[in-house]
């Protein structure tokens, strides 16, 4: 057996990853629209997953073993009546007697160990008695050095990983409430993620024919004839080497590079030995040190725009701030001497609505079932650009408008206004701040005013100290 080749390529990857997005396509589109789009995307995940799965390519004395999309197809050499030179993608036609023609994709660029495709052709032509092309050296050009296989220093493991999980910790702990933020972190754990893998699976080989690159999701080669110029490019961490090809473009090579926990002063060794398996000069730009500045720049302006969007030194959990994430019961957080003087004989009445952060508790007599107390608390949430804290102190602003006034010493601040009605009742009202959390005492009987609004501080008081900051 002269060759033996399966398209183990990234595509499998792919199609893999095109049928695991299917359900989350159809999730997020809906509907009839959403199950159509979802359908063509399993079909062609599927063709591609099984093609990539299925190709398999055997050249060996007996002839060729092809196996496509459909079932495998043999050809004897007797029936091969040409053979024409790879292309660029490393394509080779091969004209039989009676049979279409048959493409096989071999490598333009093989891996150490493998055939070298014009050696490969030779013997194939060969098998099939065609004539051999002569095919001399070009003139100038010296002999190549041994070959060079290189990968990504693993030390810089001791880095990657654990900025991954912090970035997967950012990506969770945001989910919910902070949008921007979170999708920073998934950027960052897709990057990192890639660059794991980089330096787990990357490896880049160089013989006389020309380069293989390995990367996470691409195994490309490029014949030595095709690469124009090397860069080496300085990133903020270290350098890298980019082959720029006439027709692939620009091809971040796995190795040589350097880290930043792999700064060994190899990589201008290590890029020698690439070079001198080119046989010929092969042109190399060093690119300006002050593209560091840039990508510096750029990653700081990735990071800080969605952080000052989101404005998380806002919330109750950031260290410097210190504010309630929930309330008390207002029932059990009263004074019960308070409540007794106040309105004697009465019964409690709690009612909730976290869905407007308010809990209350409301005391009355069935004789007088329209005089009373009531004790209210209301958790003020933050809202966009104001924070929580703030949005309660601008919301006391309002009640000391209408006519209020001040009580020193209760809570972060605090306001009582009252007023008297017919038949000798009195209407009390006392508002008590702390942090974000504002507590309402109403009072409405016969009671003195000096003498409800003592006993109102007292309630308000011991409510105030039931609650708690994060």
């Amino acid at each position: 057996m002269l060759q033996r080749t399966a398209k183990r390529s990234p595509a499998a990857v792919v199609g893999a990853a095109v049928l695991v997005a299917v359900p989350l396509l159809w999730r997020g589109l809906g509907g009839v629209f959403g199950l159509l789009c979802a359908l063509a995307l399993a079909i062609g995940g599927a063709i591609l997953l099984v093609r990539t799965l299925w190709y398999r390519l055997v050249i060996d004395a007996d002839g060729i073993r092809h196996r496509g999309f459909g079932p495998e197809s043999f050809t004897p050499w007797s029936e091969v009546t040409g053979i024409t030179d790879p292309g660029p993608s490393g394509a080779v036609t091969v004209t039989r007697r009676g049979k279409p023609p048959l493409v096989l994709k071999l490598p333009p660029v093989p891996a150490l160990g493998e055939p070298d495709p014009d050696e490969l052709l030779t013997t194939m032509r060969e098998l099939a008695g065609l004539p051999v092309p002569a095919r001399p050296a070009p003139a100038g050009e010296k002999a190549a050095a041994k070959p060079y296989a290189g990968r990504p220093s693993r030390s810089a493991l001791c880095w990657v990983i654990p900025v991954l999980l912090l970035s997967a910790a950012v990506m969770v702990f945001f989910f919910t409430s902070y949008s921007r933020i979170s999708a920073l972190g998934a950027v960052s754990v897709a990057y990192h993620t890639r660059l794991l893998l980089l330096l787990l699976l990357g490896r880049t080989e160089a013989g006389r024919a020309g380069l293989r690159n390995r990367t996470v999701f691409r195994d490309r080669r490029v014949p030595w004839s095709r690469v124009r110029h090397l860069e080496v490019v300085p990133t903020p961490f270290g350098r890298l080497v980019v082959a720029v090809s006439e027709e692939s473009g620009r091809i971040a090579l796995a190795a040589p590079r350097e880290g930043l926990a792999a700064r060994n002063g190899r990589l201008d060794a290590d890029l020698a030995a690439l070079i001198a398996t080119a046989g010929r000069k092969v042109p190399v730009h060093p690119l300006p040190s002050r593209l560091r500045l840039l990508y510096v720049a750029i990653s700081v302006a990735c990071v800080l725009i969605p952080v000052t969007a989101e404005k998380p030194w806002l919330d109750p959990w950031w260290p410097s701030r210190h504010e309630a994430t929930a309330l008390p019961d207002a029932c059990m957080a009263t004074d019960q001497t308070a409540v007794r003087r106040l309105v004697p004989g009465s019964t409690p009445d709690h009612s909730s609505s976290m869905g407007s952060g308010v809990d209350r508790c409301r005391w009355s007599r069935p004789s007088a079932p329209f005089r009373g107390a009531e004790l209210h608390y209301r958790l003020v949430s933050r809202i966009g650009d104001d924070g929580a804290t703030e949005r309660a102190i601008e919301e006391m602003r309002k009640y000391r408008g209408d006519g209020a006034t001040s009580i020193p010493g209760l809570g972060d601040e605090a306001l009582t206004k009252s007023a008297p009605l017919p038949s000798g009742i009195n209407h009390v009202e006392l508002w008590a701040r702390r942090a974000n959390v504002i507590v309402y005492v109403k009072y409405t009987g016969r009671s003195s005013v000096p003498v409800a609004e003592t006993e109102m501080e007292n309630l308000a008081r011991h409510a105030l100290d039931h609650i708690r900051l994060e």
